[in-house]
């Protein structure tokens, strides 16, 4: 089931327990940014932002999030927010879910010239996902199985069990049952 999000704006003396989690998850583990630039003491009068389940607020959260990222040369926090954007578009209108692949994949490009071969596999397997919400279900087999080899050398079994089980139904779709199990 695809549900979709949307952010609300929260403080940070009422939520700063979940946003620490969420960024210290996301932009410190994952993305690599070092804890002492992530959190400043601008926490505390600064906008955040927590994901809940509307579409438009979380277009319009996931662009200025790109252009905040743009803004502070922060590339990685800028291809994680085009992720982001790629995955509210995916359940919209077609020229949107076409949309919605192009953001991927330029992620991808992003994390792939950064090095950053976690968030390469992420962002393949947000790629397949466009694909798949286009029909295109051989492309997105193709880019489930790049996410699956990338997500394997990263040792990311979450992803990978992910992976798997988009891939069978895929290639159930495709009448390819053999490759599926």
């Amino acid at each position: 089931t695809i549900v979709p999000v949307h952010c609300v704006q929260v403080s940070w003396s009422t939520h700063a327990a979940k946003l620490t989690r969420v960024r210290e998850r996301v932009f410190v583990a994952e993305l690599g940014i070092a804890p002492d630039v992530e959190f400043d003491t601008l926490d505390q009068e600064s906008e955040h932002f927590l994901a809940m389940n509307e579409a438009g607020q979380a277009r319009a959260f996931g662009e200025r999030a790109r252009k905040g990222y743009a803004a502070i040369g922060a590339r990685p926090g800028g291809a994680q927010a085009l992720l982001c954007l790629s995955d509210v578009l995916r359940v919209g209108k077609p020229d949107e879910r076409k949309q919605s692949r192009t953001l991927a994949t330029q992620a991808l490009g992003m994390f792939e010239s950064m090095q950053l071969r976690y968030s390469v596999a992420r962002a393949q397997h947000y790629v397949a996902l466009a694909a798949r919400a286009e029909d295109d279900l051989a492309g997105a087999a193709e880019w489930w199985e790049r996410a699956l080899a990338s997500a394997r050398a990263v040792r990311n079994t979450s992803l990978e069990g992910t992976v798997y089980t988009n891939l069978g139904v895929t290639h159930t779709a495709l009448g390819n049952r053999g490759r599926a199990l």
